[in-house]
């Protein structure tokens, strides 16, 4: 496991509590709005978000995708755990970037750039002691954050290799997105010559 204490100390910073969380929801119409922002996105991990949860379904989890910001766009998962994490809003539409919801796998994956595991109480947050989650972001071919994937599941069910599974994902996202960017690439210099 690795060390999550920066993320706790800017949790802190962030003035996170760890007892009260005020979670950040959007409309409807913003939720459409960045799931329509970030549809190449969405579109290339829709496939993979559904073999991804082929993979984890019988530990009881669901799978996660959310924008650069942190906001979650997309998701299916077990309905019983789907039920329990709706109570901390763990859903399509819920800011979970760090200084929302403090040390957790979607924001803190995105605050570090790489692929993390916050299990139990890792998390900030006294209310999220419960999950267990991975993470991975998945980066645009010019290099930017194009977004995040995510597992979660109940603390007690987490395994190393659920972070190796979501980070091989995510890399896979990754190359779809280069490969849709050359082919479009390849098509418009086709088309203008």
């Amino acid at each position: 496991m690795h060390n999550l204490q920066a993320s706790w100390q800017r949790s802190r910073r962030f003035g996170v509590h760890p007892e009260r969380v005020e979670p950040v929801l959007l409309s409807e119409a913003e939720l459409r709005r960045r799931r329509d922002a970030q549809r190449e996105f969405l579109r290339e991990a829709e496939g993979w978000l559904h073999q991804l949860y082929g993979w984890v379904k019988q530990w009881g989890a669901m799978v996660l995708a959310a924008d650069a910001n942190g906001v979650i766009l997309d998701g299916k998962g077990d309905p019983v755990f789907t039920k329990d994490a709706s109570r901390v809003h763990l859903a399509s539409g819920s800011d979970w970037s760090e200084p929302v919801k403090g040390t957790n796998a979607i924001g803190t994956a995105l605050a570090e750039k790489r692929a993390v595991a916050v299990v139990g109480d890792e998390h900030y947050c006294k209310e999220n002691w419960f999950l267990c989650c991975a993470a991975s972001p998945v980066f645009a071919p010019d290099g930017s954050l194009a977004g995040v994937l995510d597992v979660s599941g109940y603390a007690g069910a987490y395994h190393p290799s659920v972070l190796t599974l979501v980070d091989l994902t995510a890399q896979a996202v990754e190359e779809a997105l280069v490969r849709r960017r050359a082919n479009r690439h390849l098509l418009l210099r086709l088309a203008s010559d």
